[in-house]
């Protein structure tokens, strides 16, 4: 199980625990690759897809199908969120069709770790989704430190939880979340 929590106390008070490594990125891809039947070609496991899938075959599979779009709108999130253009970035959001709670959750979970990979690059450590990362243009904005990147990671998780409630539209949450990531910093 991957989340041990999940199982009943008994079987969880009964069952020695066993760590896994996550598999490596070539691993990764060759499953996903190997298993992708007419779902989507080869082509679609990017290095940014394996990145995202952090060593899982199955969640690579998944943004083979979907990330691609959601990669390319991350990264036009945060670099409209950091200009200001929202108008150009609501039309997008619209386009994308993320008014589902959990479609938009995953949109948000491209978009989280695009941010983490932010502030992996700030400190010098490898990309992940280093493709993606790569069109996010934060030179205009010297402002942007990994200060910043780490108070937009909460607003991010924040923005997360609420559409997970259900309280409010997916879509006017991330329109908020647009406006309010790097207020303090831009």
């Amino acid at each position: 199980a991957h989340n041990p929590d999940r199982l009943l106390q008994p079987i969880r008070s009964r069952s020695p625990a066993l760590h896994l490594l996550p598999l490596t990125d070539d691993e990764v891809r060759n499953i996903a690759v190997e298993y992708a039947h007419d779902d989507y070609d080869e082509s679609a496991v990017t290095d940014d897809v394996v990145g995202l899938s952090v060593g899982s075959p199955g969640k690579a599979m998944y943004y083979a199908q979907h990330a691609s779009a959601w990669l390319d709108l991350s990264a036009r999130f945060v670099n409209l969120s950091l200009s200001g253009d929202y108008t150009d970035l609501f039309f997008d959001l619209e386009d994308a069709g993320i008014e589902d709670a959990a479609v938009a959750n995953r949109f948000l979970e491209v978009v989280s770790f695009l941010l983490a990979d932010m502030a992996r690059g700030m400190a010098g450590a490898p990309l992940r989704i280093a493709d993606t990362t790569a069109k996010v243009d934060t030179s205009r904005y010297p402002q942007i430190d990994a200060n910043a990147v780490d108070l937009a990671l909460v607003d991010v998780q924040e923005t997360m939880s609420r559409i997970a409630s259900r309280r409010t539209s997916p879509r006017v949450c991330i329109q908020a979340l647009a406006v309010k990531l790097f207020e303090g910093a831009k």
